[in-house]
C-alpha cells in the first residue's frame, strides 16, 4: 500500500486538476472505472484473477483523465457492485440501479452490457443479470439511471466449499467455485471509450429446515421418554442436522449503529455428551451456540 497510496493519491490530483467541480465519488469512481481489467493470477497464467483479488485492476490514469462519464452504484455509493454471501435456499431476483454522469456537453450514446469473468459461470445458469435499459443518451453533463436485476437461481448454485478451509489438504482453488464476479461494460457507440464497474458476489447452496409437526417431549424423572417430530428441509441444499439439548434461550438485542463494536447476540445454546476412548477420557461434553446475527468469527 505505500507504493500504491503515491501514485492513486497522484493520479487523483491531475483528474481534480482536469475536473475541479469532481467530489471525492468521482475522482473514485474516474480511477475505478478506467483501471486496466485484464488481471491475470501471474504472467504466464490464461486465467484472469478474481475481483476479491484484483478490485477493479490497475490504474491507468492517461484513461481516466480522457474519460467522458462515470458511474456508480446508488445502493451502496461506491464504482463498484458488491452483493456479498448469497444463502440460496431458493430462487430470487436482487435490484441494484446504476448512475451513470456525463462530464461532457456533448451528446454520448452509450451501450450497458455485462461480462462474467470465468465463462463457466454464466453458462451454469447460477447468475444472469437482466439490465435496462440496454443503451442510454446523455448530453450536456446529464444523469441516467440503469437498472440491473441478478437473478439467482438457487437449483444451479453450487454447494458449499466454504468449510473446505479447514481441511488442511484443501486446495484455497476450491472456493473460487462460490465465487461469482466480472464487470458492467459502458461503451460509447460514437468514441469507443468506455468504462466498467466490477461486480462480485459469493454464492452457495443451502437448506431451509422446517419442524412440521411440533410436540412436547413428554418428561418424567428419572425415566428415559421419546417422541417424534417431522423435519422438513425447503431449501435447495442439503441439510445437515446435529441434535442438542437445549439449555439456554436469549431474545434479540437491537443492532447497534454503524461503526460500533459487534456484539455476540446469542439466540440459543445447547449441550451433548459424547463417548471417546481418548487418553484416559471416556466422555466429553459438546456445546453449539446460535446467534442472531452472522459472525466472520466469534469474540465473546
Amino acid at each position: 500500500t505505500s507504493f500504491s497510496t503515491a501514485i492513486i493519491t497522484g493520479s487523483a490530483a491531475l483528474i481534480k486538476e482536469r475536473c475541479t467541480n469532481c467530489s471525492p465519488l468521482a475522482l473514485k469512481a474516474l480511477l475505478m472505472n478506467n483501471a486496466f481489467r485484464d488481471i491475470r493470477y501471474n504472467v504466464t497464467s490464461s486465467e484472469k484473477a478474481p475481483i476479491s483479488l484484483v478490485g477493479s485492476g490497475e490504474v491507468q490514469i492517461n484513461k481516466s483523465l480522457d474519460a467522458d462519464f462515470w458511474a456508480y452504484d446508488t445502493t451502496s455509493v461506491q464504482p463498484s457492485l458488491s452483493l456479498g454471501l448469497i444463502d440460496a435456499n431458493s430462487s430470487t431476483t436482487i435490484r441494484r440501479s446504476i448512475k451513470v454522469i456525463s462530464l461532457t456537453d456533448a451528446t454520448e450514446v452509450i451501450t450497458v452490457d455485462s461480462i462474467f469473468r470465468d465463462i463457466n459461470d454464466e453458462e451454469s445458469g447460477a447468475v444472469s443479470i437482466s439490465i435496462n435499459p440496454k443503451v442510454v443518451t446523455l448530453s450536456d453533463c446529464q444523469e441516467v439511471i440503469v437498472d440491473l436485476d441478478f437473478y439467482i437461481d438457487a437449483s444451479k448454485a453450487p454447494d458449499n466449499y466454504f468449510g473446505h478451509s479447514r481441511d488442511p489438504k484443501a486446495s484455497a482453488f476450491e472456493l473460487d467455485k462460490n465465487e461469482f464476479d466480472g464487470h458492467i461494460t459502458l461503451t460509447s457507440t460514437k468514441t469507443g471509450k468506455d468504462i466498467a464497474l466490477p461486480f462480485h458476489l459469493l454464492l452457495r447452496k443451502v437448506s431451509h429446515t422446517i419442524i412440521s409437526s411440533n410436540q412436547n417431549l413428554p418428561w418424567k424423572l428419572n425415566e428415559k421418554s421419546s417422541t417424534t417430530f417431522e423435519i422438513t428441509n425447503n431449501g435447495a441444499g442439503v441439510a445437515q442436522i446435529d441434535a442438542f439439548n437445549l439449555i439456554a434461550v436469549s431474545p434479540d438485542d437491537p443492532e447497534g449503529a454503524v461503526g460500533e463494536p459487534l456484539q455476540a447476540d446469542f439466540r440459543s445454546i445447547g449441550f451433548r455428551s459424547r463417548h471417546i476412548d481418548w487418553q484416559g477420557c471416556s466422555s466429553v461434553f459438546e456445546f453449539a451456540i446460535n446467534t442472531w446475527e452472522r459472525h466472520d468469527h466469534f469474540n465473546p
